[in-house]
């Protein structure tokens, strides 16, 4: 019931949103409300198929908070021109509650629950609880603080503060205990490497799936900056891409789906990044080579570096698949390893004892078995 009432509260507020606001005007990029209700359907999907764990309703709070910052981005600047001041410090306030909310469900609750829905142990748990403990005084103390800001400045200064009614004169929101809450992210991340390398199994398998996506997460936000100069339509859909994709990743680890399918997926994703990060660079060099040789041959410069890339891709995806899947995907490549070398030894061989000894010697060795046996129909 938890996670139905998020879940219909997030779509509710986001086709408000969609309906008032379809250009994005007030800064809410429709993009990414996919995100937001790619949480939201999966919080109910998971709680529905798991209802003992807990990450299904707390992925129902990020994309409720989510989505709450994105209304109260288009509610506060109408309620001020309004002059409604009321209203207006209503809606700040909520807002700050629903970025503390967010930040600590989903930087410091998600990593240190995940994939049990509970803190590993006792010893990590105060993680959780003094997170959750300074974002929730650091919240009173914006609420009752003397004022709020309305809009800021590009340099991080407030350029229009509004007075909060019910506020006490002369305090100020305690700002040093949200950065204090959000560096409790950094134990609770911790945590999952700890687990991650202890770990066997089921639950380890599940650990890489919600590594792997995060990291996606981050490598999209890194391609955001600036230095990249990539457009921004591009960098908008890199991040929505993401973001979604670590909530179909949480959902797929618990639910348990094909779970042991994320090394190949791993391994495949390292190998065609190196790869044409590789070829990328052997097209710019030999672009620059032939130009700065020939100045006047941009079009043999550009026909020779295509034809050096085409004819690259292959055996360099070759040798890089292989040292990848010798670090990311081991067993796979061990299993191709002996299969290989069994596909060998047939050369020449027409014992059928021997055969039948090699075949039951790579299944013991490939698929470990407990007990294996060959019967021969006569």
């Amino acid at each position: 019931m938890v996670a139905m009432a998020f879940t219909v509260y997030t779509l509710v507020l986001s086709a408000f949103i969609l309906i008032n606001d379809p250009g994005g005007e007030s800064g809410v990029e429709w993009l990414y409300l996919g995100p937001v209700v790619t949480a939201a359907v999966m919080s109910l999907w998971l709680s529905l198929r798991r209802p003992e764990n807990s990450i299904g309703p707390l992925i129902g709070v990020v994309g409720a908070s989510l989505v709450t910052l994105g209304a109260t981005n288009f509610l506060v600047p109408e309620a001020a021109e309004r002059g409604d001041h009321l209203l207006t410090v209503i809606l700040l306030v909520v807002a700050d509650g629903a970025w503390i909310t967010q930040f600590i469900s989903a930087f410091v609750i998600l990593p240190l629950w995940f994939p049990t829905g509970s803190p590993p142990s006792p010893r990590w748990a105060w993680v959780g609880r003094v997170a959750v403990f300074l974002g929730g005084v650091a919240l009173v103390s914006f609420a009752f603080a003397e004022s709020v800001c309305v809009r800021f400045d590009p340099g991080g200064s407030c350029a229009e503060p509004i007075e909060i009614p019910w506020g006490i004169e002369g305090f100020a929101g305690l700002e040093p205990l949200v950065l204090a809450a959000m560096i409790m992210a950094v134990p609770a991340i911790v945590s999952l490497f700890v687990r991650l390398r202890r770990s066997i199994g089921v639950e380890r398998q599940q650990l890489k799936w919600f590594l792997f996506a995060a990291t996606s997460l981050a490598l999209g936000l890194i391609s955001s900056f600036d230095n990249f100069n990539l457009p921004q339509s591009l960098n908008d859909a890199i991040s929505a891409v993401t973001l979604s994709a670590l909530w179909v990743a949480i959902g797929v680890a618990i639910v348990r789906y094909r779970l042991f399918e994320i090394d190949r997926i791993v391994s495949r994703t390292v190998t065609y990044l190196l790869v044409v990060a590789l070829l990328a660079s052997v097209y710019l060099g030999g672009f620059l080579l032939v130009t700065e040789l020939l100045p006047r041959a941009n079009d043999l410069g550009t026909a020779a570096a295509t034809l050096a890339v085409a004819g690259l891709f292959n055996p360099v995806r070759r040798r890089v698949q292989g040292a990848v899947d010798r670090r990311f995907n081991r067993s796979r490549y061990d299993t191709q390893k002996v299969m290989d070398e069994f596909s060998g030894s047939l050369q020449g061989r027409v014992d059928s004892e021997g055969l039948v000894e090699g075949w039951l010697e790579v299944v013991s060795e490939t698929m470990q078995p407990s007990a294996a046996a060959v019967w021969i129909k006569p």
